[in-house]
């Protein structure tokens, strides 16, 4: 292992990871990775070799997260199997016999590859406010300036000098209220004065100026809806099956991946995967306790946080940490369980199979039931592995 990778800290690899943009400033490398007795860290100017176009990267670099190009590291799984092959030196003890270096990938990720469909706002009843517009505004400036007028008449011929003093102050409170009003039916025409709106584009969009609030209200909320699903669900989804297929669309990767998701274990999708008359399992994997699905819920319902409140870390059955470790330790251990037995068992693969050592395969047999084993005490007891260590 090259020096510079026994110096870099895992927990600041960690939070360069966790680095999403506007949220965090992106981390510096080697600047902020730097600590005390780090000489290697500190003389680091450029990195070691040179890339395709014999250039080296000059330091420092800002690195954040990748969450939106390609949030499970295929990118980075793909090179380095292909930089693997290139070993020499030390490194040529990790060289496979074979071209596939890797043995095993295991995807592991919160998202789920399903959308909700898209609901329209409800329009709300016409309230006060709702029924208001624009032109109405301005009609009620007018009749507020008007009646300051006629205050300012008042206080002008009346003779107790109380209705003088209250004709003003009147006065004063229906000028300020109609100025206001008046101003603020007019911003739109300001708007398209200071983006220079050619005069025919005016004349069309005028008709907003009609327009109730309520039904402002209701085309903002639709806008903003469709928008917040486009960026948060069409696009990362998209983007996502996009890096999934460059392994699960090659050949090479077929028998060498396991998809280990967060929601596998959801009442949900084991009523799906149990009815897929394809999807051929033991019954020990079809047979998935009401604990574990629902322990699989609540992870898969946990949002991105930064830290956990205490009351999501009361008790041990309302524990949100405790469910994220517990699920992720049985749905990883389900999908080894079910990479053997529909990957490495199966009879398409049966000839491949075949050409295994004894040695190896006996020790998939002795991992298969070792598994096995926690697998039905993970449906007994989900936080069974929680408790013991």
């Amino acid at each position: 292992m090259p020096p510079l990778a026994l110096k870099v800290r895992l927990s600041d690899v960690i939070a360069a990871s966790s680095c999403f943009p506007l949220g965090f400033e992106p981390i510096n490398f080697p600047d902020d990775f730097r600590y005390d007795n780090s000489p290697v860290l500190d003389s680091l100017k450029e990195s070691y070799h040179t890339d395709k176009w014999g250039n080296k990267c000059k330091f420092p670099i800002g690195l954040m997260d990748g969450g939106i190009d390609d949030n499970q590291g295929i990118d980075s799984v793909i090179w380095a199997e292909e930089r693997m092959k290139d070993y020499n030196g030390d490194l040529r003890k990790f060289i496979s016999d074979d071209e596939t270096v890797i043995d095993l990938y295991i995807i592991s990720d919160v998202a789920s590859p399903f959308m909700d469909k898209y609901v329209k706002t409800v329009e709300k009843p016409f309230n006060f406010f709702r029924k208001l517009s624009l032109n109405r505004i301005y009609s009620y400036g007018t009749i507020l300036i008007l009646l300051g007028v006629g205050s300012v008449l008042l206080s002008l011929f009346t003779e107790p000098r109380w209705l003088d003093f209250l004709g003003g102050v009147l006065a004063a409170l229906f000028f300020l209220l109609g100025i206001i009003s008046i101003f603020l039916s007019r911003i739109f025409d300001w708007i398209m004065k200071i983006a220079d709106v050619p005069e025919f584009f005016k004349k069309k969009i005028k008709h907003f100026t009609s327009l109730k609030f309520g039904i402002y209200q209701t085309l903002i909320a639709n806008r903003y809806k469709s928008v917040r699903s486009m960026v948060s669900e069409v696009f990362m989804k998209q983007i996502r099956r996009q890096e999934y297929g460059r392994v699960y669309n090659d050949v090479k990767w077929k028998t060498r991946l396991i998809m280990n998701a967060v929601y596998e274990l959801t009442a949900q999708q084991t009523t799906y995967r149990n009815k897929d008359k394809k999807d051929i399992l033991s019954q020990e994997l079809k047979d998935v306790s009401i604990d574990v699905m629902k322990i699989a819920k609540s992870a898969k319902n946990m949002g991105t946080t930064l830290w956990f409140t205490p009351e999501e870390l009361e008790g041990e059955k309302e524990n949100k940490l405790n469910d994220l470790i517990a699920c992720g330790q049985f749905t990883a251990c389900f999908n080894l369980l079910e990479y053997i037995e529909k990957v490495l068992w199966h009879k398409k693969n049966k000839e491949e199979y075949d050409k295994y050592p004894e040695t190896l395969k006996a020790g998939i047999k002795e991992l298969y039931d070792t598994m096995m084993k926690d697998w039905k005490t993970f449906n007994k007891n989900p936080y069974s592995m929680i408790d013991k260590y």
